[in-house]
This record gives structure tokens, sequence and C-alpha cells, in this order.
């Protein structure tokens, strides 16, 4: 038996309805709809909320619809997606780390939000590919009241650009080689890049309206005439019409701007996943209808460019107008995709359906559970009532039996505390170690960066924590991060001192420990930390054995220490300094046994500021 499924895509701009039919692996489309909401950028969120719940409300009752709950997908700039990596851990404590790291992305205390998760690529590699989903309850919330108030239940609220996703590839898939989705809506433009199982995506803030926008500006027009001109123009042609033409060229600056944003969205993407160049291009979206759009993008970015088949694999009832499908086909992934996601089709199945209504609802099948169980109670008491004298002794016995299944139930009571106690414990011992792997995994890269990015005439033998609060009052402590460095970075030389290793391999990046009292030492909170650095420098400069040349060294050493810079965790597309505040504490000459081929040394302890991204 076929399962009928409703689902809505609420854009800014217009409202799409399908409703499918799911039967035995296989997607029927038996109606759609797109309505334009007609809502102005300045309404508020609750009138915004209150009209997109009518119309949905409208929608289904011109089709006599009635279904037990309907499916939304959300867009726009609202709609909080990060495509994260973290090291391979079991299955069990993936949940764990991805709270851990969702604290971290989401620009919102992680209580006000709404937040799901889903493991993309290859659970078997060294790092796992993490899609991350965020929006502030109060919008999400907010949407799905105002639904419900018009007696409508949802279900299912999914984000438009992964329901586009899964549409690309269950139509159009699989991918090979890198393939990019560009759908243009009202406010708001998708890129999604597909390869293989890897998938990446951007909300890039320019879309159809722009360019309405730039053509009533140019022509001088109202915001009405501009939208009639743009379903005229063929963007990137010459028209005979002086007033087309015009209003062609400013849209074609609005695509330039876009073209701009792809193909730095697209490096970033080949920079942080190795990807390969994208050689085909899709388009969907009500801003892809513009005419010569597929000619004009195809030539600017040397790729092919075609639209989207959001319907290529689905079937369409006998019901459905088929022109009418060819024509808005366009429009039709996002809802398709949340289709094959309710019909558990889906590649992708996250969920932002607040969790305070999912309790509500687990709480009131559980209502019924226990109004129906209290009938029957107070039914069989009628009936023993009625029996009351004859059955006394029964009675006594029931209730005797009653009385031992209640010593049963607090025993289990008890330990269900008990456990709940162990929980929590268990809880607090988490949290503990997700702050030891955040450390864990910084100081190790922070000694890669400084193997890579330190003078090659120097290297470390100690850096030291400095000036963390001590756990017990009145005394200082030190944490040793490292003991020495390798020997690649002993510049010319050719020797270490005793002890020093090579870079650590990823087997020793998963399974290595933050020292106890770098863990329990640290001040809580982030900020900056002070390291003492000690290690030896090879003096080349002429006279360098003369202490003023060896201060002259020293300070040219603390001068590229300040120089180092590293990529900001908060935009990856700036750099940050390493080091701050560098200075020296002692400098002593040295000769043998570490005076090598004639040429002196000198030893050295600096400190230096360092800002800690991380609690522990």
């Amino acid at each position: 038996m076929s399962k009928s499924l409703v689902c809505f895509d609420i854009g800014s701009d217009a409202l799409k309805m399908a409703v499918f039919a799911a039967d035995n692996g296989s997607l029927q489309l038996d109606d759609f709809a797109v309505v334009n909401l007609g809502i102005p950028p300045d309404t508020s969120i609750e009138e915004r909320n209150s009209t997109i719940a009518q119309t949905i409300r409208f929608t289904l009752e011109e089709r006599k619809l009635r279904p037990k709950s309907i499916h939304v997908s959300l867009s726009g700039q609202s709609v909080f997606v990060r495509f994260v990596k973290l090291p391979a851990v079991d299955e069990s404590k993936i949940a764990q780390i991805v709270r851990y790291e969702a604290q971290q992305q989401v620009p919102f205390p992680i209580e006000e939000v709404e937040w799901d998760h889903q493991v993309i690529g290859d659970r078997s590699a060294e790092e796992i590919d993490i899609v991350l989903v965020a929006m502030k309850t109060e919008v999400v919330s907010g949407l799905v009241e105002a639904i419900r108030a018009q007696h409508i239940e949802v279900e299912t609220v999914d984000v438009s650009s992964l329901s586009l996703y899964n549409a690309m590839v269950y139509n159009e898939g699989p991918f090979e080689t890198s393939t990019a989705l560009v759908d243009l809506g009202a406010r708001t433009t998708n890129l999604i890049i597909a390869e293989g199982i890897n998938l990446w995506s951007r909300a890039i803030p320019i879309g159809g309206e722009n360019i309405s926008q730039a053509i009533a500006q140019e022509l001088d027009t109202t915001p009405e005439e501009a939208d009639k001109l743009k379903r005229l123009i063929q963007v990137g042609a010459t028209l005979g019409d002086e007033r087309l033409s015009r209003a062609g060229e400013a849209a074609a600056k609005v695509l330039n701007r876009l073209l701009a944003e792809i193909r730095r969205s697209i490096g970033y993407y080949r920079s942080q996943s190795q990807g390969t160049p994208v050689q085909r291009v899709l388009l969907s979206g009500g801003g892809s209808s513009i005419k010569n759009i597929e000619t004009f993008l195809a030539e600017k970015l040397n790729v092919d460019v075609a639209p989207l088949s959001s319907v290529a694999r689905v079937k369409v009832g006998p019901r459905v107008d088929k022109e009418a499908v060819r024509a808005q086909g366009r429009l039709l992934g996002d809802v398709v995709g949340l289709g094959l996601r309710a019909a558990g089709q889906g590649m992708l199945h996250t969920n932002l359906l607040p969790k305070a209504i999912v309790y509500q609802r687990e709480l009131s099948k559980k209502k019924v559970f226990i109004v129906g169980a209290a009938a029957c109670l107070v039914g069989a008491m009628a009936m023993l009532g009625l029996n009351a004298r004859s059955n006394t002794q029964a009675l006594e016995n029931e209730l005797t039996g009653k009385q031992e299944v209640l010593e049963k139930w607090s025993q289990t009571a008890n330990q269900i505390k008990q456990h709940e106690s162990k929980k929590t414990t268990i809880e607090a011992q988490v949290k503990e170690i997700e702050k030891m792997q955040a450390a864990r995994l910084y100081w190790v890269d922070f000694i890669e960066i400084i193997k890579d990015k330190k003078p090659r005439n120097a290297w470390f033998t100690r850096i030291q924590i400095e000036g963390m609060q001590a756990p017990t009052r009145g005394s200082n402590t030190r944490a040793t991060v490292v003991s020495s460095m390798p020997s690649d970075s002993m510049g010319s030389m050719g020797h270490q001192p005793p002890g020093s290793y090579g870079p650590p391999s990823a087997r020793m990046r998963s399974s290595a420990r933050v020292p106890s009292s770098t863990a329990s030492s640290s001040p809580k909170g982030k900020g900056k930390t002070s390291l003492s650095l000690t290690g030896y420098l090879k003096l080349t400069q002429q006279g360098a054995t003369s202490e003023s040349a060896r201060a002259r060294e020293i300070e040219k050493l603390k001068q590229e220490l300040e120089s180092i810079e590293v990529p900001d965790p908060k935009d990856p597309a700036k750099t940050k300094k390493l080091f701050g505040n560098v200075t020296l504490v002692s400098q002593e000459p040295i000769d043998d046994p570490f005076k090598v081929l004639g040429e002196p040394l000198a030893k050295f302890t600096l400190t230096a500021d360092v800002e800690v991204p991380f609690e522990f």
C-alpha cells in the first residue's frame, strides 16, 4: 500500500507544495503547486509566519487534502550549515563529539538553537566528515507553532540545501567528478558541490531580487516593471531594444558578482577537501529561468551548464499536467528532495523539528494510553464492587500481590536513581575527556607549526606553560608541552641534542595524551597564556662570539618568532600572530660539547604570549 506524503518548501518569495505517493522504493508525483507568498521584506517574523501558515492551509483546502502531518524545508540566511572534520572515533562517541563541535561552531548558545547532524562520506577514514545544521529555536518554533495553529501537524523540518542535494543525487548522480548545483532563489543562491560521496554547500546572499533591483535602478522604474523586464531580457546578448539591452547589462553585473562568489567558494572547497575541478554545473531555482543564463554561465565558468532534472527518475501521476511539470520543473528540486527524505530514500535526513514539540507528542501518546488504562481500571473496579461481598478474600489476596509489586517497583526506582547518579558522573567525565581531547590536538598542531615556521638556525629543547593558576592555594604550576624538537628543525648543523624525536604520525595524534598538569592546571576560559621557550641558536654572523653580536642574533630570533602567522579559527580567510610579547629572559654563549665545525652556539630562554582557543 502506497504512503501519501505532503511536502512544502518555504522560500523567501514562494511556497512550493508537492504530494507524493511512496511505494516499494519508488516515488510518484501526484500533485504540485507553486504559490507566490508576496511578503514584503520588512514584515515582522510573526506576521510572516502567520501568512505562511495560512497559505499552507489554503493550498491544502483548495486541493481537498487533509494529511495527518506535513514535511517542510527552510532556506535563507537564518539556516546554519557547516561541514566539519572530526578524528575517527567509535560510533557511540560521535554524538558526544559533535555536540562539543556544535558548541564551538554555532554562533549562538547551544541551548537556544535546534540542531542536528549526519555523517557523510567514508566512516572508516582517518577523519570523519560531518554535516552540522542549526537554526535558532525561536525562529523554527515560531513557524511550526503558526502552522499547528491552523490544525496542521509538522513531522519534519529540513534544510533546503540538503533537500536539493537529495534530489540532485537521486536524479543526476552518482558524480565521479565534481558537479556543482547553483540554485538561484529570490534572495539567496544555494551552491552545492557533490563529488563521489563527498558534499559541500554554501548559501550566497545574492538572488533574483538583486537582479530586479539592479534593473529598476538602471532604468529608474518600479520593482513591478523591473520584474517584467527580467522575464524578457537575454543576459549576455545584445538586443535591438535599448531598454532591454540596458536591463540585460544590469542583470549581467549582478550575475558577475554571483560568479565571483561561486569561484571563491569552489576554491575554498578544493583547498579544504582536496577536490577536483568542477566539471559540470546544474541550474535550479526561479532565477535560473532568465533567458540565455545557461550560455552566459557556461562561457564565464568554462564548463557545461544544464538545468537540474528534478523529476527525471520520479514518476508523474496521471492527474498531473506534464507540461506544467516541464515548465516549472526547475522550481521543484527542494520539494522533490524533501519527498525523497520523507520516503526514506534521501541520502541526508536531518530534522530541526523543535525538541519541545517532539516531547509534547510523545507525552500525548502516553496520555492516551494512561486514559485507556484508567478507564479499564474504573470498569474493573465497578465490576468488583458489584461482587464485593462474595469476593472479599479475593480482593485481599490481590491487594497483597499489588503490595509486593509495589515493593519491587520501589526497589527498581532506587536502582534507577543510582543509575542516574552514575550517568551524571560519567557525563562529567566525558566532558573532561572532551576538554583533554581538544587540548591534546591543539598542542600537537602547535608543535608542528613551530617546526614548520621557526628559523632554521634555532631549535627548542623545552617549552613550558607559565603563569597558570595552581590547583592548590599558594602554589605555581608549570606544564611542559614539549621536551625537544625534531632533527629537521636544526638548520644546517646536522646534529641535535639527545632525546629529540621526529614529527608525530596520525597514530600518535590519535593516541597521545595531554599531561595531567596541562589538563588540570590551566586557567578556565579562553584567553592568553604565557609560554617559556628554551633552546639553542647557531650564531652565523661574523664576530658572533661578542656579546653585542649575540644580542643582535637573539633579537632577530625574537622578531622572526613574532612574525609567525597562522590561520584565524574564527575566519579561515584571515591570519593572526602565533606569538605575542616575545621577551628575552636569559642568553649565554655555549662552547663544547655543542660547538660544531667551529660554529658557536648560544643558549636562550624566552617568554611569549599565546592565545589558547579552548577551555580545559
